[in-house]
């Protein structure tokens, strides 16, 4: 995980991590094999890392992570640590939504996965739908979203320069000046080509108009 994403993790975590297994994991959660809770601050930032054993008990269509499977939802959780362990709990230092969760969905190996979901009962001529702002998430996190999020991250690893542009954001640099030195344009230009690829990438999986009639035509 620490290699895709180009992070120096060294000796391991900064911070502690603690391991628990539990029966369970909050509703909202996006992966129901293993979850993430942070406690405190600064020195005294710590990490639980929670493996809900009930998922395993279950047959995969009685699941309710609609992508994905053990090994991916393992690469989320750890992406996740390797990430909240860099800004300590402190706010200010923190990734952006999107950045954290495209980072972690891009770690996992599971984004292909995803945007078949989501694009299961989209037409191709729909899928900008799907494409749009990256700093205006809602108040819980979709597929649609992480989708969107996945893509943006996946943009930016098909042009090459993903470690750099993460290795600017974590050296200090806010997300608009990251994508100035990176990619040598502004933060609009950026979310104009991250939503042209998202596109392009969604129709990829989206059936046609055609297909998808049919579809809806069958018993």
């Amino acid at each position: 995980v620490a290699a895709k994403l180009g992070l120096q993790v060294g000796q391991g975590f900064y911070y502690p991590v603690t391991v628990r297994f539990e029966d369970g994991a909050p509703r909202i959660n996006q992966n129901p094999f293993f979850y993430v809770r942070t406690k405190g601050t600064g020195d005294d930032f710590h990490q639980e890392l929670v493996a809900n054993v009930e998922a395993y008990a279950k047959p995969p269509s009685a699941s309710d992570h609609a992508y994905g499977d053990v090994r991916s939802g393992f690469w989320y959780a750890m992406a996740q640590l390797m990430l909240n362990d860099l800004s300590a709990g402190d706010p200010d230092k923190a990734l952006p939504l999107w950045l954290q969760e495209g980072l972690s969905v891009y770690a996992s190996g599971s984004g292909d996965d995803l945007l078949k979901v989501v694009t299961k009962r989209l037409s191709k001529s729909r899928v900008r739908e799907l494409t749009g702002g990256l700093n205006d998430p809602g108040p819980f996190l979709t597929p649609p979203e992480l989708a969107r999020y996945f893509l943006a991250v996946d943009f930016i690893a098909s042009r090459g320069v993903l470690q750099t542009f993460l290795a600017n954001v974590t050296n200090g640099e806010s997300i608009a000046d990251a994508v100035r030195s990176t990619f040598g344009y502004e933060w609009s230009t950026f979310e104009s080509n991250v939503q042209n690829f998202s596109a392009e990438r969604l129709a990829r999986y989206a059936p046609s108009d055609e297909e998808l009639k049919t579809d809806h035509n069958r018993p």
